[in-house]
């Protein structure tokens, strides 16, 4: 149980393939009692969903880890997401292929490893990560990117594949299909429409959106871009999407450290949100430059990213002193966020003023005055 975006409980349900442990595929339905009837249906759907995709059994299971930028700067940072997700749907195309999170495929892989039990065919999971860099081509030829992809198909065998340098917009045939056509060594089965996959894919994210699940709604939304770039209703949900997970409140839920794991954890928090800060402002610099927003929207959504909406507002009580290493984890996690909005601030904010719409002297001032609220 957890809830939704308006505070609505709504239920998390698993379809679970027994024999191996697999979570097949999950859903997110409304918990509100007065919709029993409806949501037993869902959840009976989605059973009977599973079962028609896999009516010949699981034959291979994938995890996708999301890519790591190579750029110097964090203006391609929302790609780490959108790359991962369009192999993920790729590799979903493909029959009996079921596509699990990251930390579930490990553990699976452990049990493997140690287990002697053999009543299943045993196969470890492929683990899929890799990393990118964008170039600027000449005048008129836009953005290239090269993607070396590493694919672990069990703890001692392991490939690498390279994509590119190629056009930015043909990135996502390879990921959709050639990639894992190369894994499997078989077609992708799905002929869906580009158009169509990208409508399924917003659709989806609307609906994780609508439930507060926002790092799935986020994924979903990142590869719907990469299907359709100039799609500018959807960067903005993305940068909305964003805000909401750095500025998920969980930080504060503890309120000193007691050991070394809850340092850890509170890092990895830290680290989240930093992640997410930058993905969001590289799509908002992307609608800068591209004039995709107005001045007034442009100023409202650059006070809306104010780095210190990162560690939001502490509770008024605190039953303990904030440990002294909360500080050095601060400002080693805002070190990059910092730095990365100083120079969307130098370099990108100030074209909301050059505008080809040419702002009117109020849309100006009131600009620059929403602009100063942050900071």
């Amino acid at each position: 149980d957890q809830n939704d975006a308006d505070g609505d409980p709504c239920v998390e349900v698993g379809v679970i393939d027994c024999r191996r442990g697999i979570r097949l595929t999950t859903v997110y339905l409304s918990g509100d009692t007065a919709q029993l009837e409806s949501t037993g249906a869902a959840v009976c759907q989605a059973v009977r969903d599973a079962l028609a995709r896999y009516a010949d059994g699981v034959s291979q299971i994938v995890a996708v880890s999301p890519f790591v930028s190579k750029d110097i700067v964090h203006s391609y940072d929302y790609l780490q997401s959108g790359f991962a997700e369009l192999i993920r749907m790729g590799c979903l195309a493909l029959p009996g292929v079921a596509v699990v999170e990251l930390d579930e495929a490990r553990a699976i892989q452990q049990e493997l490893a140690l287990s002697k039990e053999r009543s299943v065919q045993p196969w470890f999971p492929i683990l899929i990560d890799g990393e990118y860099k964008v170039t600027e081509s000449a005048p008129g030829e836009g953005k290239r990117v090269v993607i070396d992809v590493r694919i672990r198909r069990s703890n001692q065998q392991s490939s690498d594949v390279r994509l590119g340098p190629i056009p930015l917009s043909e990135a996502r045939s390879d990921l959709l299909t050639n990639l894992p056509r190369t894994i499997f060594n078989r077609d992708v089965a799905d002929k869906t429409s580009l158009e169509a996959q990208h409508e399924w894919l917003t659709s989806r994210a609307a609906r994780f959106a609508d439930l507060g699940v926002w790092d799935h709604a986020a994924r979903l939304r990142e590869a719907a871009l990469l299907l359709r770039p100039g799609d500018v209703s959807l960067r903005v949900a993305l940068l909305e999407n964003y805000r909401e997970l750095f500025r998920e409140p969980t930080l504060w839920r503890a309120t000193a450290w007691n050991s070394a794991e809850d340092e850890a954890a509170f890092r990895r928090l830290l680290h989240q949100k930093a992640t997410a800060y930058l993905a969001g402002l590289g799509h908002l610099e992307h609608l800068i430059r591209n004039e995709g927003l107005d001045a007034v929207q442009a100023a409202e959504w650059t006070r809306r990213y104010g780095t210190q909406q990162i560690l939001g507002s502490p509770p008024s009580y605190r039953a303990a002193p904030i440990d002294p290493a909360f500080h050095v984890a601060r400002r080693q996690c805002l070190a990059s966020v910092e730095s990365a909005k100083e120079r969307f601030l130098l370099d990108v904010f100030p074209r909301v003023l050059r505008f080809s719409s040419s702002p009117s002297a109020a849309s100006r001032d009131l600009a620059w005055r929403r602009l100063g609220m942050a900071w």
